[in-house]
């Protein structure tokens, strides 16, 4: 390789002062050939290229739908016991009277107020109360409450309270008594009367009551009811 270099450079340099001589022709110059012969025969590289195998994707699966199953539960019912009536009883008694039956009035039609009364009273209490048992000859107090609920005033020297009916059991000078003071409307009245239960055993009922002094009807009548018993 170097000998055949060398010979190159020389044959060069030959060239280049025949060229430098004067009255020389120039020869025409052929490129040199490449007689270079290879000390040996280079293999030819073939690229071998190694591919990795790509990963292949396993394919998910579609889900599965999941079937409910509906269990069904029996429910056994017990029967309640046997349900018994209540007998009915039949009335024992006859109830005699008139019912009279009440009718509402239309909306919007004539109303009927009723017109006060100019005397009236309620009795708020009263003692002894019923049936108060006594033994005979027995003197008690009867008391009574009387509430003026009319719209005239009870005046002094124009009521009197006196005996309505029932059994007599006030003292015997006890008769009819006139108000000693005037009594107002929706004011109060108190009167005590002396008693004496009869001497034989049994239920007695006394009845009082207001009138004007001109007047025989009583507007305000109050009684008392006691037992007389032997103890």
């Amino acid at each position: 390789m170097k000998s055949l270099r060398t010979c190159l450079s020389v044959m060069l340099i030959v060239f280049i002062v025949a060229g430098c001589a004067p009255g020389a022709a120039p020869e025409p110059t052929t490129p040199p050939q490449n007689t270079e012969v290879p000390s040996a025969t280079l293999p030819q590289f073939t690229p071998s290229i190694t591919t990795t195998p790509t990963q292949s994707i396993t394919p998910i699966p579609p889900p599965t739908r999941r079937v409910a199953t509906l269990q069904t539960s029996t429910i056994t019912m017990t029967p309640l016991a046997s349900f018994t009536a209540r007998p009915t009883r039949s009335p024992t008694g006859t109830i005699t009277g008139t019912n009279t039956l009440y009718v509402r009035p239309p909306f919007g039609g004539p109303t009927w107020t009723p017109t006060p009364a100019p005397f009236k009273c309620d009795v708020a209490s009263t003692f002894p109360p019923w049936g108060q048992q006594y033994k005979p000859r027995t003197n008690f107090i009867a008391k009574w409450r009387l509430y003026n609920s009319g719209e005239n005033m009870w005046h002094m020297d124009d009521i009197l309270d006196g005996y309505v009916s029932g059994t007599k059991m006030q003292n015997p000078d006890r008769g009819n008594r006139i108000l000693d003071h005037t009594v107002y409307a929706e004011d109060y009245l108190n009167i005590q009367i002396q008693m004496h239960p009869p001497k034989e055993p049994g239920i007695y009922t006394i009845t009082w009551g207001l009138r004007k002094t001109n007047k025989k009807d009583f507007f305000c009548t109050f009684s008392v009811t006691i037992e007389v018993v032997r103890k």
